[in-house]
C-alpha cells in the first residue's frame, strides 16, 4: 500500500502514504519562502497542514463509529486524506453526518 502508521487514534490506525513525506519538505520550504520564515518555522506549518487534515477525516471517522460503522485506517495524501469505512452506510442519513463531520471539523479549527 506505500504507507506507514504514524499513529493511533480512537484505534484507527492514522496512516501516512510515503508520497507525503516527498512533498512535506517541498511545502515546508515554499511556506517559509513565501511567508519569510525561517525554514523550521515552515516546517511546523507544513505538518500542522496536514495535522488538520489528519482532523478532518478523525471528523468522518468519529462520526462513523457512533452510526456503527467501522473503520479500516485513515490515509493521508499530499492532496488530503481519506478515511476508509469497513463498509458503506447502509441510510442516507447516515451517509449525510459521516459526510457533513469532517467539514464541521475543519470549520470549527478555523
Amino acid at each position: 500500500m506505500g504507507s506507514v502508521i504514524l499513529c493511533r487514534v480512537f484505534g484507527i490506525p492514522i496512516r501516512a502514504h510515503f508520497t507525503l513525506f516527498l512533498v512535506l519538505p517541498l511545502f515546508a520550504m515554499r511556506m517559509s519562502q513565501s511567508m519569510g520564515i525561517p525554514w523550521i518555522g515552515g516546517l511546523a506549518c507544513a505538518i500542522g497542514l496536514f495535522a488538520s487534515v489528519a482532523l478532518h477525516e478523525l471528523g468522518h471517522a468519529w462520526v462513523s463509529i457512533r452510526r456503527g460503522y467501522g473503520v479500516r485506517d485513515i490515509i493521508l495524501t499530499p492532496i488530503g486524506g481519506v478515511a476508509l469505512l469497513k463498509q458503506s452506510p447502509r441510510k442516507a442519513d447516515d451517509e449525510f453526518w459521516i459526510a457533513v463531520a469532517g467539514p464541521l471539523v475543519s470549520a470549527t479549527l478555523a
